[in-house]
C-alpha cells in the first residue's frame, strides 16, 4: 500500500500483521518502506 503522507500507527499495525509492505512520503524519487522492506526492490 502507498501513501503521499505518513501513515498511522494503525496502520503499520495492520500492515504488520496481515504481511502488506506499506510505503509512505511517496514523491518523484524518493520514499519510506514501513514494513515488509524485504518485498521491495530498488533499482
Amino acid at each position: 500500500m502507498i501513501g503521499v503522507g505518513a501513515p498511522t500507527s494503525l496502520a503499520i499495525d495492520l500492515a504488520n500483521k496481515f504481511d502488506i509492505t506499506l510505503v509512505g512520503f511517496v514523491k518523484r524519487d524518493s520514499f519510506n518502506i514501513y514494513t515488509n522492506n524485504k518485498k521491495v526492490k530498488v533499482d
